[in-house]
């Protein structure tokens, strides 16, 4: 090479940090998302999983602490919040806590639902959570099911309880 010898000598010892080498369970899961999941995949995630879009880069449906600045953004993100994660009841402290709580009692019908009505492609569960959906990836917490095409007949959103009417 024509860089000088103290350039080659220097360069290994280079420290780079960027998103793709950041630690933890949901940078995990966003690299594997990248490896598991087509570039327009939009993913249904539990909340708090921005690395997924940061790192991925994958789209999801809402995270919690990613919000829009604007009047109808932010009544679009709070429905996208209370129809993924359940209601929220600010009273009872621990926000986050109650929407992984609530995301996780989400049955299969449910997150279908829910992933079609946002157009998910794909949903993130525990790694023990039981799930009928074809696994595409998996790290030790965490794993990546593959959504069945919807019937011409889906009736999944029925199983949320209110239908798309409540998300308008």
């Amino acid at each position: 090479s024509a860089r000088p010898v103290l350039w080659r000598v220097l360069d290994p010892l280079r420290l780079h940090y960027g998103l793709a080498d950041m630690p933890g369970p949901v940078a995990r899961l966003a690299r594997l998302a990248a490896e598991c999941t087509p570039v327009d995949a939009v993913l249904l995630t539990p909340p708090g999983f921005a690395a997924v879009r940061l790192v991925g880069p994958r789209a999801i449906v809402v995270d919690y602490k990613t919000y829009p600045f604007d009047d109808g953004g932010l009544q679009d993100w709070r429905r996208r919040l209370e129809a993924c994660y359940g209601p929220l009841n600010p009273a009872a402290g621990d926000m986050h806590g109650q929407m992984a709580a609530n995301y996780r009692r989400l049955a299969d019908a449910e997150r279908a639902g829910l992933a079609r009505w946002f157009g998910a492609t794909h949903v993130v569960l525990e790694a023990d959570a039981p799930t009928a959906e074809r696994v595409v990836g998996r790290t030790a917490e965490f794993k990546i099911v593959e959504l069945a095409a919807a019937p011409a007949d889906d009736s999944s959103l029925v199983a949320l309880g209110a239908g798309p009417r409540a998300l308008e």
